[in-house]
């Protein structure tokens, strides 16, 4: 057994026999209540990274799979239940990828459901724009209305018949296939998203 006694500092007082068995052999006697030193937080030079980690299988299988498809410039595809960390992996692709030094311009595709179009994807300063160079993540791509979906599929097709600017990562947690097969998403589309990553 372990037993822990628990006790503030006033109530030891100076009887800390624990420090002739723990603290090092030049430590001297104290009249005050041992404290240990806080030690500095080490700065960054930069964003942290967002590594991954996590020891189940899941998650080794989607971290193994960022990795291998990473120096690539195709598009990827993230299908997950909300919550297991989509836009986490996105951000780490983007990071081992070829455009790491470039920008990560994110797109909630959700914002653009019903009479909210105030956000501008396509345009000198839309997200497509702003992403060259980098990686474009359209977040719940499943939300997308038609009429955007259409242009985005024109848009990414000119891209893959010249020279990509910019790679495309995408999210959802709902069934691509079905939506694709009811006529909710198209097609064309979907095929320009179509490299899966599962991250659940």
């Amino acid at each position: 057994r372990c037993v822990v006694i628990g006790r503030n500092a006033a109530a030891w007082g100076n009887h800390v026999p624990e420090l002739e068995l723990f603290a090092p052999a030049t430590t001297k006697p104290r009249s005050q209540p041992w404290n240990p030193a806080a030690e500095p937080l080490q700065k960054r030079d930069g964003p942290a990274p967002h590594a991954i980690i996590g020891k189940t299988a899941a998650i080794e299988r989607a971290r193994r799979l960022v990795e291998r498809v990473a120096g690539y410039s195709e598009p990827v595809l993230f299908l997950g239940e909300p919550g297991t960390g989509k836009e986490y992996f996105a951000r780490r692709l983007h990071e081992l990828g070829n455009g790491a030094k470039g920008p990560f311009v994110t797109v909630n595709c959700d914002t653009y459901a019903g009479d909210r179009s105030d956000m501008s994807l396509f345009g000198e300063a839309g997200a497509l724009e702003r992403a060259k160079g980098g990686t474009l993540f359209l977040n719940d791509i499943l939300s997308l209305p038609k009429p955007l979906q259409s242009q985005l599929a024109a848009t990414l097709c000119g891209e893959s018949k010249s020279s990509s600017t910019f790679r495309v990562v995408s999210a959802t947690s709902g069934r691509m296939q079905d939506a694709v097969n009811s006529g909710a998403f198209r097609a064309d589309l979907y095929f320009h998203l179509s490299c899966l990553l599962y991250t659940s």
